[in-house]
């Protein structure tokens, strides 16, 4: 794992989930695809149901828990052009203009409908998520 988990309460809620409260320093190195979570980290038995972020010390970023591939994503806005914006956004998950793991929106203004992608998977390599700590709460079994 390259991010580091430090927790600060554990607890059963006598029905069927448990909770895990702590947080989360992100190093330099974001893999591909997110930081990697696993069952193990946190003391649960068969899976994690999610992972939110309550409180983000970071630099702008967006957290998502990734359930299928195990992993807290980050990503960052794109920069957009100003005449790409306009009244009428129509946000459409997982389509792109071929960067990984983008959302896509549709805006539709006088100046026609313009395809951009909102937000893109921070890149491995630049160190930009290094020693960002989050606040985050993960229930699971």
């Amino acid at each position: 794992m390259s991010a580091t988990l430090t927790n600060s309460k554990r607890w059963y809620d006598g029905k069927k989930h448990r909770h895990w409260l702590g947080t989360i320093t992100l190093d330099a190195s974001y893999p591909t695809g997110g930081y990697p979570i696993t069952i193990a980290d946190l003391g649960f038995t068969s899976y994690i149901e999610d992972v939110i972020v309550t409180g983000d010390y970071g630099i702008g970023f967006v957290y998502q828990w990734n359930k299928i591939g195990g992993a807290l994503q980050a990503f960052f806005p794109r920069p957009s052009q100003a005449s790409d914006l306009a009244a009428t956004v129509t946000v459409t998950s997982g389509t792109g203009d071929g960067d990984a793991n983008t959302y896509a929106a549709s805006f539709s203004g006088e100046h026609g409908t313009v395809d951009r992608a909102l937000l893109a998977e921070v890149p491995g390599t630049d160190g930009a998520c290094n020693g960002v700590v989050l606040d985050i709460e993960i229930r699971g079994y």
